[in-house]
């Protein structure tokens, strides 16, 4: 089993230029004060800078975008932890940069399960295995002031992430299951996930496979398929050829009726200038003189026989002009009325094809036999889909056998019975020396119990099933120790003795080779081995006084950020 062990937390606000230092001791450190001097704000930094979420926050203390600077060590090898809200740096012992990250999930997470020997593999809501991020690792070791007095496993926040983690989290830390089971266990369930998706994509396609031989089966239709196969690769072939024929003419029309309006509109601006030349000459040989004044400009032209010769070649020009296009419109009119002729034979070939379609030949129609050689089809590849769907299902129920074949010897029933018998009479044992006289045994018998107790009764109850089931964690589990963190045991106006039991029960039930730290009011003269760190200022934990000395520590990493 590893140990995690913390030696010192810096935390530091730019905003308030104002910071506080606490060394921890490797044993046991209480950090005492009154209330709102910010012992709980200590506390919840901890395990703030290995990424769990703390359930509650104090606004002010958002206010102050704290950075977060934890020193650990793993086995005495040593570690730190930057934080300031989403983003992390870790360093090795000669504070090199080994992981920088804004990503918990999928990056530090790993991280954090790997240097810790944690081991838990949880299915998340996607059904993909996933190593969950740190707070499930820490869970057992901290008990929350603001929620961890009310039930267990609730000291931190975002833990719905996975659905129905707890039993799987309990399995883990207390060592009944060990970490190959979860590897396998994660394996399992996303073969059966796959599964699932794969029948389920299988009775898809087997409920339109039904539908369709249900139809086949009212339709019942003989085919004789050789009869049928040469009529119908002709009609085809014919289909086609008719098809692209009518586009060919469609596309000659369209360009023959282009040529025949552009020659139109030659043709009539033409003969409209052929009536100006004649006008035109008519006028000049009236005139006797030798000049002629034009009457729409004024200007004087010669009337002689050049000028007139050269209006005779203009309108001679003109009239040769419209003869051509006469005749060009003649063969136009032509051409056009054989591509009409043809689109029209074309045309009545297609409807005598669609006819035929939907002829009958006896009982059975051409269309008919088309659409059941459709769904024949349709039906042979359908059943080649099934068939395919059915061999990968076996594949993964092969795999899912072979799995679950690997997980039965982890579920030894021996080995689970003995856990929860050491749990059960640690947990009975520390009931009594709290005084808790409203729980039964029975209640509390199974490891995974859930504490019902009321009053003053829950806190004791809950304390008493922390540490039943932190030294059935030690004795048993192969994963990570780490500081058991408990802030504020003395709830629900709980009397000076039995918070005396309490505070005796912490110090001396603590789990050997483990190291604790204890937030309180006070210690109701309970005696402990380890250092005190006092707390006095009221509604403000750091101080201004050791910004400077924090500040100059810690900003060669912020530097890094």
């Amino acid at each position: 089993m590893k140990k995690l062990r913390l030696k010192a937390l810096y935390l530091l606000s730019m905003t308030e230029k104002a910071a506080k230092k606490a060394p921890f001791h490797p044993n046991v450190t209480v950090i005492k004060g009154a209330n709102d001097v910010g012992k709980s704000s200590l506390i919840k930094s901890t395990y703030w800078c290995l990424g769990a979420e703390p359930a509650i926050v104090n606004p002010g203390w958002k206010k102050a975008n704290v950075f977060g600077l934890l020193e650990f060590t793993i086995d005495e090898k040593a570690y730190s932890i930057l934080r300031t809200g989403t983003i992390f740096l870790v360093f090795d012992e000669k504070r090199n940069l080994i992981l920088k990250t804004t990503d918990i999930s999928k990056e530090l997470a790993p991280f954090m399960a790997h240097i810790l020997n944690f081991n838990l593999i949880l299915t998340n809501r996607a059904g993909a295995p996933d190593v969950p991020p740190p707070a499930y690792c820490l869970l057992p070791f901290y008990i929350d002031q603001d929620y961890g007095w009310r039930s267990q496993w609730s000291s931190f926040d975002n833990l719905g992430q996975y659905e129905d983690w707890k039993p799987a989290v309990i399995m883990f830390h207390s060592g009944i299951r060990p970490n190959a089971y979860f590897e396998i266990n994660a394996a399992l369930n996303v073969e059966k996930q796959a599964k699932l998706a794969l029948e389920s994509e299988r009775n898809i396609v087997q409920g339109a496979l039904s539908r369709i031989q249900e139809r086949r089966k009212h339709a019942a239709i003989d085919i004789d398929h050789h009869a049928y196969q040469k009529a119908i690769k002709e009609l085809l072939q014919e289909l086609s050829g008719l098809q692209e024929r009518r586009t060919t003419i469609t596309e000659k029309l369209s360009d023959l009726s282009n040529q025949r309006t552009s020659l139109d509109d030659q043709l009539n601006i033409t003969r409209s200038a052929l009536g100006e030349f004649d006008r035109d000459y008519r006028f000049i040989l009236d005139q006797r003189s030798l000049t002629i004044r034009c009457p729409t400009c004024g200007t004087d032209h010669d009337n002689s026989f050049f000028h007139r010769f050269s209006l005779l070649e203009d309108r001679e020009a003109c009239r040769k002009f419209i003869a051509d296009a006469v005749t060009q419109l003649d063969r136009l009119s032509r051409d056009i009325n054989r591509q009409q002729e043809a689109l029209k034979k074309a045309d009545f070939r297609l409807s005598k094809i669609n006819l035929l379609m939907s002829q009958k030949r006896g009982k059975l129609k051409l269309k008919d036999f088309i659409d059941a050689e459709g769904e024949k089809k349709a039906y042979i590849l359908m059943r080649d889909e099934i068939d395919h769907l059915t061999r990968k299902i076996e594949k993964i129920r092969r795999r899912i056998e072979d799995l679950e074949a690997r997980l039965k010897p982890l579920l030894d029933k021996e080995h689970q019975e003995r856990i929860e018998k050491f749990y059960f009479t640690k947990m009975t044992s520390f009931l009594r020396d709290l005084n808790v006289t409203t729980v039964s045994a029975k209640s509390v018998e199974r490891i995974d119990c859930k504490i019902k107790a009321t009053g003053s009764n829950r806190p004791r109850a809950l304390l008493a099933y922390t540490y039943a089931f932190l030294h059935t964690l030690f004795e048993f589990s192969s994963s990570c120790a780490c500081p058991i963190i408990i802030d504020s045991p003395k709830q629900e106006d709980l009397d000076d003795k039995n918070a005396e039991a309490a505070f005796r029960l912490i110090f001396k039930e603590q789990p050997k080779d483990s190291q604790l730290i204890l937030g309180t009011v006070s210690l109701h003269d309970v005696p402990h081995v380890g250092e005190t760190i006092t707390l006095s200022h009221k509604d403000k934990l750091l101080q201004a006084d050791e910004y400077e000395s924090v500040f100059t520590y810690m900003r060669p990493l912020i530097d890094l950020i």
